[in-house]
C-alpha cells in the first residue's frame, strides 16, 4: 500500500531533482508498480515537473582570419524564462595556443539577467599561429529559479598566412628603395 505522504514528500523531492534524476525515479516507481506488488486501490499519481533551461548561447566569429591579426568573438546570451537569472557569468575557453586574449580576462562577470533579456559579451582574439583550425567555445552560467544554469555554444576559426600577390610583391620592393 502507498503511503500518501510519501507521495507527497516524493513531490517535493522531485523539484530540486536534476532532469536525470528525476527520469530515474520514475522509472523506479514504474518498475515497482508494474512488478505486481501494487493493487489498483494503491495506485497513486506521481507528478514529475521538468523545467526547460531558459539560458540561451550564441557564439559568432569569422570563420577565417589572418594570422597575426585581431577579430571579435562576440556572444548572444538570453534569458527565454520568465524568472530572473543571477549570478550569471560567461567564460570563453580557446582550443591550443593558436588564438591568444592578450591580457584580456577569459571570464566576464555579467550578473542579473532579468526575464527576456538579450546582451551581447564581446572578446577581442589574435590568431597567433596559421594553418590550422580552432574551435572557440563559450559556456555561460548563472543561478535561475530551479537552480544552477549553464548553456554554451561554439564556433570555429581558421587561420590563415597572410596573403601574398602581385601588390605585396610590389610593396615589398618600394620598401627596400625607400628604406621604409
Amino acid at each position: 500500500m502507498i503511503d500518501r505522504g510519501v507521495v507527497k514528500r516524493l513531490k517535493g523531492l522531485t523539484l530540486g531533482m536534476g532532469r536525470l534524476s528525476r527520469w530515474a525515479l520514475l522509472v523506479f516507481f514504474s518498475l515497482f508498480l508494474l512488478s505486481g506488488q501494487v493493487s489498483a486501490a494503491d495506485e497513486g499519481t506521481i507528478e514529475v515537473g521538468i523545467i526547460p533551461n531558459p539560458l540561451a548561447v550564441s557564439v559568432f566569429a569569422p570563420g577565417e582570419v589572418i594570422k597575426g591579426e585581431h577579430f571579435t568573438v562576440s556572444t548572444r546570451i538570453e534569458n527565454l524564462g520568465d524568472g530572473k537569472i543571477e549570478k550569471t557569468v560567461a567564460a570563453i575557453h580557446l582550443d591550443g595556443k593558436g588564438l591568444s586574449l592578450g591580457k584580456q580576462k577569459a571570464e566576464k562577470r555579467i550578473g542579473k539577467l532579468q526575464p527576456h533579456e538579450v546582451i551581447t559579451v564581446d572578446w577581442r582574439v589574435k590568431a597567433v599561429e596559421a594553418g590550422y583550425y580552432y574551435i572557440v567555445l563559450v559556456s555561460v552560467s548563472g543561478r535561475g529559479i530551479a537552480g544552477d544554469l549553464t548553456a554554451q555554444d561554439s564556433v570555429v576559426v581558421t587561420v590563415k598566412e597572410r596573403r601574398g600577390g602581385f601588390f605585396s610583391f610590389f610593396q615589398g620592393w618600394y620598401q627596400v628603395f625607400t628604406g621604409g
